[in-house]
């Protein structure tokens, strides 16, 4: 093993730990307390996107549970290509999730139609001068706007700067950027970050354990009602190198078995390989977040040896023979959470066994596993059916008859969780 492969899952160790985070949050209060500033949240808001604007909704009922937090408001365009991946799947997965999620949320209602770009473009002028009036004005601009919106309303007809809107937009973005995000629909407190409604629960209980806020019930969540089916399949899509991947993996299976359904594995080669970059910003965000939920969940997590490459290729080598005995979703997990939480280096023969054994593998499939390359046909497949049909481009996925969802946060939909 190389010296960056030993030194690697001690290094990511230590910055997912919970004592980092704890020192963190620690030294932000200690910095926010020296300059005598208030606790504030850093608020993200683009004024086209559907998460976005559910958590815009649910903004008012937080600054009433929390009446200490003040909001610094931010109004930024798309995020870029770099920053999201397939674009136009991006777009229209937003509307579709949003539109499925909203009607357990008490409150929050969903955009039924993507703003022309003349609307966002005269909405992005009204959110950057209310920006100046402070984060209260600013909030009942955006749900003012964000109202307008949905009724169709084009927000008038008077002269607006394209060119300006779009440097200021581009100055906010930047802002994002630096603070270590990439999305709209985002909340910012100290170093950490919150994205849409999925993560407000997460900064809820920071600021509660801060000593902060009235006690007051959160945004309340309904429980999704488990659909009258008639697929017994639920078909799985993840990636080796996905830590999002990892940490619902065993989840989702139990969940699965738990509903009298089968699973379908269909793993899929990372994004990298399929030519889709992720920003240094975005990936550090990913490794943070991850953190987080593992800890909630219980789910061990950061010791790491990224399979990119040679522990990729072999997982799934050896996951496509393994599965022809029964033991592919046995193997899968125990290779996920060898270098997600172990620091097993997969492109090695003993990181490789070290993982076959403890699911079941005998040394023979593997062996016969690195000598068939019939693997990326499969893998191939998986990606297409995720991509051209699913319309998604990344995972944790899922497809149960008619319902697809995209992400870990997307089980109590799917399948009725918690």
């Amino acid at each position: 093993m190389s010296l960056k492969g030993q030194l690697q899952p001690h290094l990511l160790a230590a910055l997912t730990s919970r004592r980092l985070d704890a020192l963190r949050l620690r030294l932000s209060e200690a910095s926010r307390r020296f300059r005598g500033r208030p606790h504030r949240l850093r608020w993200f808001h683009q004024v086209d996107d559907p998460h976005a604007w559910l958590l815009a909704q649910a903004l008012p009922g937080l600054l009433e549970r929390f009446p200490e937090v003040e909001l610094e408001p931010h109004t930024i365009p798309e995020p870029p290509e770099d920053a999201v991946p397939a674009p136009e799947l991006w777009r229209a997965w937003g509307m579709r999730d949003a539109a499925a999620i909203a009607p357990f949320f008490d409150g929050l209602d969903a955009l039924p139609r993507r703003p022309e770009p003349d609307a966002v473009l005269r909405a992005n002028a009204r959110l950057l001068k209310a920006q100046a009036r402070g984060g209260a004005a600013y909030l009942a601009e955006a749900l003012e706007v964000g109202a307008r919106l949905q009724a169709g309303d084009g927000l008038g007809d008077a002269p607006v700067a394209p060119g300006e809107v779009q440097a200021r937009l581009k100055q906010e973005e930047a802002t994002l950027r630096r603070g270590g995000h990439y999305l709209g629909g985002v909340l910012g407190h100290g170093d950490a970050w919150f994205w849409g409604v999925d993560r407000l629960p997460f900064l809820e209980a920071r600021l509660k354990g801060l000593g902060l806020g009235t006690g007051a019930p959160p945004l309340q969540r309904a429980k999704a009602p488990i659909p009258d089916e008639a697929a017994r399949e639920v078909e799985v899509f993840v990636s080796v190198r996905s830590p999002y991947s990892y940490i619902v993996l065993e989840r989702a299976l139990a969940l699965i078995a738990e509903r009298g359904l089968e699973a379908r594995l269909r793993p899929v080669l990372p994004m990298v390989t399929r030519g889709l970059q992720v920003p240094f910003t975005k990936r550090l965000y990913i490794v943070l977040d991850v953190a987080r939920l593992a800890r909630r969940q219980g789910v061990p997590f950061g010791h790491i040896s990224d399979p990119l490459g040679d522990g990729v290729e072999r997982a799934l080598a050896v996951w496509a023979q393994a599965r022809l005995d029964g033991q592919g979703e046995a193997f899968l997990a125990a290779a996920m959470r060898g270098c997600w939480s172990e620091g097993v280096e997969l492109a090695s023969e003993r990181g490789l066994m070290q993982v076959a054994t403890r699911a079941g593998v005998s040394a023979e499939v593997v062996r016969r596993a690195l000598n068939d390359a019939s693997w990326r046909d499969v893998v191939e497949e998986n990606r297409r059916v995720m991509t051209e049909e699913l319309r998604l481009w990344g995972v944790p996925s899922f497809r149960w008859g008619e319902r697809v969802a995209w992400g870990q946060d997307r089980l109590w939909w799917l399948l009725g969780e918690g």
